[in-house]
């Protein structure tokens, strides 16, 4: 039996359809044990930080985290689970135009910065990254114990007036203690944040 554990930190309780939909049209591999962790009201980092802890703590083998604004396609989660993989997400766009890729393909530690995938739609198959602005990702849970706790938020997060988000921030951790982090080109999500709905680089709606 495969234990799966869905965190899914929400800010409010406002419900995109776009996730809505697409967690109820999930397919989840045959034979796992699905348990569903969700927090509100709280800061993205703490709320991670409590369900990553809570995921362990049940024996979880597989850890998703998916952003409440987002959409995917039925099979894209167990498809990202049977790569094995230590973590493997899919993409997003950001929300503004030129809307960014959210996955970074160089990291330069001692800056603490990150570049952005500059052609996404000419990717395919699966691609080692640095960094993925975490809309959905699968952690293997042994990545957990490799990176020290609290994973998501610490003091290299701050930077003399700037502050990493929390994806950026674990992407620094993955560096340093050698963990590979993946992206599959095929898994395009469905981003929709401020009344704007980006797929694929595009916008798609609004």
């Amino acid at each position: 039996m495969t234990r799966i554990a869905v965190c899914t930190p929400y800010y409010d309780t406002n419900c995109k359809m776009w996730f809505a939909e697409s967690l109820a049209k999930t397919v989840w591999p045959r034979e796992s044990d699905v348990q569903f962790l969700k927090t509100c009201g709280m800061w993205i980092p703490n709320a991670l930080k409590l369900m990553v802890e809570k995921s362990l703590e049940m024996g979880a083998d597989w850890i998703v985290v998916i952003s409440s604004d987002v959409g995917w396609y039925s099979n894209d989660i167990a498809k990202l689970i049977s790569h094995n993989l230590p973590i493997v997400g899919g993409w997003a766009s950001g929300r503004f135009h030129p809307f960014t890729c959210h996955v970074a393909d160089f990291i330069d530690v001692d800056t603490r910065r990150l570049r952005p995938v500059r052609n996404p739609k000419e990717r395919r198959g699966i691609e080692e990254v640095c960094g993925n602005g975490g809309e959905l990702i699968v952690y293997r849970a042994d990545v957990f114990k490799t990176i020290p706790s609290p994973w998501f938020f610490g003091s290299e997060m701050v930077d003399g007036d700037r502050m990493m988000s929390e994806d950026y921030y674990f992407a620094l951790q993955c560096k340093k203690h050698g963990v590979k982090m993946y992206v599959d080109w095929s898994v395009s999500l469905i981003h929709g944040a401020d009344g704007m709905i980006t797929q694929n680089g595009e916008l798609i709606a609004r």
